[in-house]
């Protein structure tokens, strides 16, 4: 109660708490529910980034020769979600499959030499060419496609989240 000026006057403070705990349990709950959804598309997306860093098979005017398979840009992968303390995580990684042996040395470059044959074979601009060794220029993919990612990580992530919290 307070008096002065020849008036009282008493404060009232009414809390809406018991509606705010409901409403943040029923928020948390939403956000536990999409924030896997959210966290995988997120992961696909970066996927995708990585991926796109991967000359095509045909190569292009950087790599002219270039005669990928697909099976580096297919070893591009990711798992998840899987539940961690306070929250989810997802994981982009490189699968080990074929192109396991050429991962490292497309993304750093460096010198393929021929092992258990005379030379290595292979079809350059239609021709077939008989070499002993031969120097890959790094592509980059993987720094390349994360630089590109870092940017772009954060809104895909919100876009999910808004979408899953209503």
């Amino acid at each position: 109660m307070f008096e002065g000026l020849g008036c009282k006057v008493m404060a009232q403070f009414v809390t809406n708490a018991d509606a705010v705990l409901r409403s943040s349990k029923a928020t948390q709950k939403q956000v536990q529910a999409a924030m896997p959804t959210a966290n995988a598309k997120t992961a696909q997306a970066g996927q995708g980034f990585v991926r796109r860093f991967i000359p095509p098979q045909k190569g292009n005017g950087r790599f002219p020769g270039y005669a990928a398979t697909g099976t580096l840009r297919d070893a591009v992968s990711w798992r998840g979600p899987t539940p961690i303390p306070g929250g989810v995580k997802s994981e982009i990684y490189m699968a080990q499959n074929a192109s396991a042996v050429y991962q490292r040395i497309h993304e750093q470059g460096g010198v393929i030499r021929a092992r258990n044959a005379p030379f290595l074979v292979f079809k350059l601009n239609g021709r077939w060419v008989r070499t002993k060794q031969v120097t890959i220029r790094p592509k980059r993919y993987w720094r390349d496609g994360w630089q590109y990612g870092l940017s772009r990580f954060q809104a895909v992530f919100e876009k999910y989240m808004r979408m899953g919290i209503k």
